[in-house]
């Protein structure tokens, strides 16, 4: 599909390129992306007065901050994190965030996420990740464990039967 662009606006000191396809259907890009990448695009619409809107309210979404707290569980390490959510990156669309500790960083869409949690709650959950770290580490230490064990053991069935089959076959060949 062929992309047209038409217009170049800017707004709130950002520049944006505007497109229109061949169906019709204007998208809306930062300057110097390409309209053809579904993920570069910010707003779309089946007219140009729509795309202006949405466009113009996305971009006001993603200079608007806020202070959410939040508590995460880091997947796979299952670590205990507070922080604040506080808005929206303005080219990638992901959740920014502010740690305790002073990190700045996107919301790793993974993660379990929760409430700001304190107290017996707070505990709760430290010691429930503080359990499946190291019960991962216990299965992980039971798996080295049984392959080192059943190593010696393996079998290429495959290889045995196709040698048993061409055994028997020769054998079938000399007595006939």
């Amino acid at each position: 599909m062929a992309y047209t662009q038409f217009k170049t606006l800017e707004w709130k000191g950002k520049e944006f390129d505007l497109y229109v396809d061949d169906s019709g259907y204007f998208r809306a890009v930062h300057k110097g992306q390409k309209p053809e990448v579904y993920a570069n695009m910010l707003a779309g619409s089946s007219s140009y007065e729509e795309l202006v809107k949405t466009l113009k309210r996305k971009i006001q979404e993603r200079t608007t901050t806020v202070r959410v707290p939040f508590t995460t569980i880091t997947r796979g390490q299952y670590h205990v994190r507070h922080g604040f959510a506080r808005g929206i990156h303005a080219k990638e669309g992901t959740v920014l965030v502010t740690y305790d500790d002073g990190e700045k960083d996107e919301l790793d869409r993974w993660a379990t996420t929760l409430e700001r949690l304190d107290g017996e709650a707070l505990a709760l959950v430290e010691k429930a990740a503080t359990v499946v770290r190291e019960s991962a580490e216990e299965a992980a230490r039971a798996l080295k464990w049984f392959t080192a064990l059943v190593k010696p053991m393996e079998l290429d069935v495959d290889r045995k039967v196709r040698a048993e089959i061409a055994e028997k076959m020769k054998a079938a060949e000399a007595a006939a």
